[in-house]
């Protein structure tokens, strides 16, 4: 008897009731969090050209560098490209299945990056000439490898994000 006392009918509205426009999981957020995560994409993968293009050109120069983790950078950078591919695809057809498999190549090119991180230097001649760089100088600059990283870091983030938001 109480709980009737506090309930009353509403009358009815004679206005259609109007949809929601803007599907939730295509909310501007959401839009926003995708395009972060592909231009962080584009930021690792431009950091990543610019160390793959100093590795290949001092590989001509010294030959000790030539075949040192050739498998390991090549099949990083392959992957990388097609991981980006598949973001891209994810965010022309919004297919969210193209999202994880781009997360999940993210994470196997991680894994090849950290072992190009920790690969031991090229061994060096018995004695080097003078005046020649050191076996180093096949390494880009620290900040560049930190750099790369970090936005690495945060690609695999945003795209993880955006990947749990799209389903």
């Amino acid at each position: 008897m109480y709980v009737a006392a506090l309930t009353r009918a509403i009358p009815g509205s004679s206005s259609p009731v109007v949809a929601n426009p803007q599907p939730a999981s295509r909310s501007p957020s959401h839009a926003a969090l995708n395009l972060a995560a592909l231009i962080a994409w584009l930021v690792t993968v431009g950091l990543g050209v610019s160390m793959m293009a100093r590795w290949v050109t001092r590989g001509r120069r010294d030959p000790r560098l030539r075949l040192r983790g050739a498998v390991l950078n090549f099949t990083h950078f392959g992957l990388a490209l097609t991981g980006l591919l598949a973001w891209i695809s994810y965010l022309a057809t919004g297919v969210t299945g193209l999202a994880w498999a781009a997360c999940g190549l993210l994470l196997a090119v991680a894994s090849l990056g950290m072992t190009l991180v920790f690969l031991p230097p090229a061994a060096p001649a018995a004695t080097p000439p003078l005046g020649d760089d050191p076996p180093s100088a096949g390494h880009p600059p620290v900040p560049v490898i930190a750099a790369h990283i970090a936005a690495a870091c945060i690609t695999i983030l945003l795209a993880t994000l955006a990947a749990i938001g799209s389903g």
